[in-house]
Formats: C-alpha cells, sequence, structure tokens
C-alpha cells in the first residue's frame, strides 16, 4: 500500500536493516516516532516527536553498506507518553521519511508530525508477517530504497 501507518508491535527495540540502496548517490533515512498521542497533555500534538538513532542520525545514508541492520530506541532524555523508556512502548505511533537532496525526491510513510518540509506519503508499505515490513522509497530517477524493519505493525494487529 502507499503510505501506511507504522507502530510498534511489542514493548522493545525497532530493528531496521538497509535492504537496497537503489545506486542513488545521494539520501537520507530516518525514522521518527510519535512521543505522544491520544490523552496527551501537550496542545500541539503534531510537535511532540522525536528521531530514534541506532548509532547516530541519519539511520541510512548512501555511505551505508547494504544489509546494515540497527537495532533502534528512543532517544534518551524524551519521554514518551510522559514516560523516560530505555525502549519503544506497544502502539507508539512511527514514521519513516527519506530524501534525495540531488533530484529533490522527498517522501515518507504515514505522519500527522509537524516537520521542517512537506513529505507527500508516497513510501510503499507491504506489511510482513511476525511483525515485519519493508518500506520501499523510490525517486524521479527511478531509484529504489528499501528498508527492511522489525517489531512494527500496521494501523490494525492484521496489517493491510
Amino acid at each position: 500500500m502507499v503510505g501506511g501507518d507504522l507502530f510498534v508491535a511489542e514493548d522493545g527495540l525497532i530493528g531496521a536493516t538497509l535492504l537496497s540502496n537503489g545506486g542513488s548517490t545521494f539520501f537520507d533515512v530516518q525514522l521518527g516516532y510519535s512521543t505522544c498521542e491520544s490523552n496527551c497533555t501537550n496542545p500541539q500534538r503534531q510537535d511532540a516527536f522525536a528521531f530514534a538513532f541506532g548509532v547516530a542520525p541519519p539511520l541510512f545514508n548512501q555511505n551505508t553498506i547494504v544489509g546494515t541492520t540497527l537495532a533502534l530506541q528512543p532517544q534518551s532524555g524524551i519521554p514518551i507518553h510522559g514516560q523516560m523508556v530505555s525502549a519503544f512502548p506497544s502502539g507508539t505511533p512511527l514514521f519513516l521519511f527519506f530524501g534525495d537532496g540531488e533530484f529533490n525526491d522527498f517522501s515518507a510513510t504515514a505522519n500527522n508530525k509537524d516537520l521542517a518540509r512537506a513529505y507527500p506519503e508516497t513510501a510503499l508499505v507491504t506489511y510482513g508477517a511476525n511483525g515485519t515490513a519493508i518500506v520501499e522509497f523510490r525517486t524521479s530517477a527511478g531509484a529504489r530504497i528499501r528498508v527492511g524493519l522489525s517489531n512494527v505493525r500496521g494501523s490494525s494487529s492484521a496489517g493491510c
């Protein structure tokens, strides 16, 4: 499906693997997550988000070796739903976004956050078994950047 809501499937870390870089000479992929959704005391929920880090941002770029896998955790010092956590709580909304500076291509999975730029929800999300998904970003030059995720689900437990 094009676009696609992503959520943490079970309490824990998120796995992210760069499956292909599409031959792109410049790109940046990051994973963001909501720090506050329903029943949130933040009056501007669209501003309540942070980015998951495995090593340092971005998660993946043109220098990342295909097959690199990261275990992603929440940023330290930033609460999720008002609690300090070292792993993602089940049901936390996630969004993956991509930028390719060469061709001004930008894409994201579904999100409702107020990012610095408008990211069209054009990423292709394919949900798999056992809490997995593949997110594919396509550039205007025909490159396909693919990222595999684990410990994720779609908007329903059955996926899309």
